[in-house]
């Protein structure tokens, strides 16, 4: 949870497009289930809609 989180945090720094908001996006949606399984996503929504997307795109 803390690596999805500061790669949330880390996100808003990056450039659409380059290799490593690519990679930071790939580490977020390979963590995402976690956030899921664990029932985090059921009492907290993310505030930012690049982050809202990521979680959007993993089933």
């Amino acid at each position: 949870m803390a690596a999805f989180v500061a790669n949330a945090l880390r996100l808003d720094g990056l450039t659409e497009g380059t290799p490593e908001h690519a990679a930071v996006v790939t580490q977020m949606q390979e963590l995402a289930p976690v956030l899921r399984t664990i029932g985090l996503l059921d009492v907290f929504r993310p505030r930012s809609p690049a982050v809202e997307r990521i979680l959007a795109e993993v089933p």
